[in-house]
């Protein structure tokens, strides 16, 4: 089932739940169902607005209190972390603001499995740092969490985070979710850590491993791309709870999540090989050609710019936006020049407004007003 899914096969997805839904019916198979979606790109407008409405429908009639509607007041997910799926994941590429909709899912979450909602005996006031700097500490407590600190855009977005917090004013600890990956990443965030602790597998196991540290701030790194980390968010688990929007800037619409840092731009570096050098305003600009080892071939260091959180987009976050200026700050390796070219950029001035509009002319690109779709997984 999962495998057609994920390749877009809808049809023989849906076929496969309901076979399985004849044979063991169950509330988490019928929300599957419901949150089977088209092609990541709708073959047209009317194809997403239905699809959108289809999984509305379907979670008013899940949360409808009427007894005489469709609500259904035996609603229940024996298992969050398995039962919540894809948390409609593929919506975040249909363009639209689904914070209504996230809201929604977190609200079903919570009338399916009530046992989410938790809070840690020290979280006496939810969403504020107490006073004297945390708990009569010298440092604040930061507990960072995923299941992605490997080899992975993850891992390597957070390694740099983690290693230079100031540790006069932070104390870190790392929280290893399992599966376990042991590469060569996994040593250096290990290392960049003051504390690493590696729960159980299981929902209870990880919060009351997080409860213990008792933290001051929890930080959910990749909170809406792991079923895990998603359940885990409505717990209370530390006055201040963070997720951060790199590489999936979506709201949760889960309410103990106080906060979604995000940033107006991200900057990826990428290696590629080729006969010739990258031609034009990039190689200029970005790329950085040299001599690789196979011979002949040119390898060329090139970064490409993300621009992330525009306009008014508080409104598309139940969590409180911080927006933090500039690139994503921690990605290594980036070279220096280039992060400080980019860290100068400020996206929301006239100027430079200006000369990305001038790029646009240089590029042979649309004029503003118009669309230009690039689709690309960058991670």
């Amino acid at each position: 089932m999962l495998q057609y899914e994920d390749q877009g096969l809808v049809d023989l997805a849906l076929r496969e739940y309901r076979q399985a839904f004849e044979l063991e019916p169950s509330d988490a198979l019928e929300m599957s169902m419901a949150f089977l979606l088209p092609p990541i790109m709708p073959i047209s407008k009317l194809d997403r607005e239905l699809s959108l409405q289809h999984i509305v429908d379907y979670l008013d009639s899940v949360l409808a209190e009427d007894a005489g509607s469709l609500g259904r007041d035996s609603f229940q997910l024996r298992n969050p972390i398995d039962d919540l799926g894809s948390m409609a994941f593929y919506l975040t590429y249909y363009g639209v603001n689904v914070r209504p909709l996230r809201e929604k899912l977190a609200a079903v979450a919570v009338k399916g499995h009530p046992q989410l909602v938790y809070q840690a005996a020290h979280c006496t006031a939810p969403g504020h740092l107490p006073s004297g700097n945390g708990l009569d500490r010298p440092r604040l407590e930061i507990g960072i969490a995923s299941k992605s600190f490997y080899d992975h855009s993850t891992g390597k977005w957070m390694l740099g985070m983690i290693r230079d917090l100031d540790r006069s004013k932070f104390r870190v600890t790392v929280v290893l979710i399992p599966p376990i990956h042991d590469d060569s990443l996994t040593p250096k965030i290990r290392d960049a850590a003051d504390q690493v602790v590696v729960p159980t597998a299981d929902l209870d196991g990880v919060r009351e491993t997080i409860a213990g540290l008792q933290l001051d701030i929890l930080v959910l790194a990749d909170v809406g791309m792991d079923t895990t980390l998603y359940a885990t968010a409505f717990a209370r688990l530390a006055p201040v709870q963070v997720g951060i929007a790199a590489a999936w800037p979506v709201t949760t619409g889960v309410p103990t999540l106080d906060y979604m840092a995000s940033f107006d731009v991200v900057c990826c570096l990428t290696l590629t090989y080729s006969r010739q050098p990258l031609a034009g305003w990039l190689a200029g600009w970005l790329a950085r050609p040299c001599l690789a080892p196979e011979g002949d071939l040119t390898r060329s260091a090139a970064a490409f710019i993300h621009l992330q959180e525009i306009g008014a987009a508080q409104e598309h976050y139940s969590e409180k936006l911080i927006r933090l200026p500039g690139i994503l700050p921690y990605a290594d390796p980036v070279p220096q020049e280039l992060a400080r070219e980019m860290q100068r950029l400020h996206w929301n001035d006239p100027q430079q407004l200006q000369a990305l509009t001038a790029l646009r002319s240089e590029l042979g690109l649309p004029r503003p007003g118009k669309k230009t779709r690039v689709c690309a997984n960058f991670i």
